[in-house]
């Protein structure tokens, strides 16, 4: 019996020892960190202002969307490549762009913001800096999609300055160059390229005067379009600006008087505009030194000028000069984006502005 209370003391002791070891705490797992949207926001912010395209464009994913609201006249507003959203940067950066954003809000993998910003059109329009919503979407550090929508206060200031321009402005001739005379679908380019062109630009205000290297009718099924003069009559002071669609000839066409033409416009600080073939003449021409250019790939055309900066084939703004790579027969070839609309309403825009 004794040994038995003697036995039983003992468990008792061991049983309190095991209740007197505490149980060991779980050490709850070391949270993630939640990646910072809105740094990615800050630096494409800091990218666009130091001038760096690339820097800028790093920050988009390979399939990125981007769309503006309201749209450019005659566009759909929407951005669906990254060389297009090069193109649209590129032009502001060549605008002399500076800008900065604030309230920055997150929701989920979304980020608002407003920015501010001002190019040297709106400057000169007297109605910079300009305020834009915008809104990115944003996954992997990469922004998926990208929209932007001008402020009501601000559109409204851009349509008043707009129609006064085209109210006081006496009305100015904008010279159409046919580079090339012949064409691999020349209704297509009739109708889709130089028939969107002066429309856009004579609804701007300007009267288009076209030129060719022979003067003689281009024909296509149901549209006929007749020069107005030949490029060895022109007199590049009378215009305010030069436009030079492709037409999509067979082989790259440049006229004699093609190369002269533009680089006297140029010389005097006049617009230029161009698109392919159109490109080819401001290459012969000597302009695109030094400069950021847009030209259809895979041709080995962008090679043409060794110290010009190839900036792919959407439509690139570099100063006075404004090239596009896509034009309507290879945008329907190869189901890409046509550059005219983009082009010539960068071209009437500096119109606008030109001195």
């Amino acid at each position: 019996m004794k040994m038995f209370l003697i036995g039983a003391f003992a468990l008792g002791v061991i049983a309190l020892a095991a209740c007197a070891v505490p149980t060991p705490t779980a050490i709850p797992p070391t949270p993630v960190p939640t990646p910072d949207l809105t740094s990615t926001i800050k630096s494409l912010s800091a990218a666009l202002n130091a001038g760096n395209v690339d820097a800028a464009l790093a920050f988009f994913a390979d399939d990125a969307t981007q769309t503006q609201t309201p749209p450019p006249a005659g566009t759909s507003g929407v951005r669906t490549s990254k060389e297009q959203i090069r193109g649209f940067f590129a032009g502001m950066i060549a605008d002399k762009f500076s800008g900065e954003v604030s309230n920055l809000k997150v929701a989920g993998d979304k980020v608002t913001y407003t920015a501010t910003f001002s190019t040297d059109t709106y400057r000169k329009m007297g109605i910079a800096p300009v305020v834009v919503a915008e809104e990115a979407v944003i996954a992997g550090g990469k922004i998926k999609s990208h929209a932007i929508t001008v402020s009501p206060e601000s559109l409204a200031k851009i349509q008043a300055a707009m129609a006064a321009q085209a109210k006081s402005a006496p009305a100015k001739k904008v010279l159409l160059l046919l580079a090339a005379e012949t064409s691999r679908d020349m209704e297509l380019m009739l109708t889709k390229e130089v028939g969107v062109m002066v429309s856009l630009i004579e609804k701007a205000g300007y009267k288009v005067v076209v030129a060719s290297a022979s003067g003689q009718p281009l024909v296509g099924n149901a549209t006929t379009l007749k020069p107005d003069l030949k490029l060895a009559d022109v007199k590049v002071e009378d215009y305010a600006g030069l436009i030079l669609p492709c037409l999509a000839p067979s082989t790259p066409q440049v006229p004699p008087d093609g190369p002269e033409i533009v680089k006297k416009a140029v010389a005097l600080g006049k617009p230029v505009a161009a698109q392919i073939n159109g490109v080819g003449t401001l290459m012969k021409a000597g302009v695109l030194s030094g400069k950021q250019f847009a030209m259809i790939s895979g041709y080995g055309f962008e090679k043409s000028v060794p110290d010009g900066i190839y900036k792919g084939e959407g439509v690139v703004q570099d100063g006075n000069i404004v090239t596009s790579g896509m034009c309507p027969f290879m945008a329907k070839a190869g189901g890409t984006p046509d550059g005219t609309t983009e082009l010539t309403l960068k071209f009437i825009t500096l119109l606008s502005t030109a001195r």
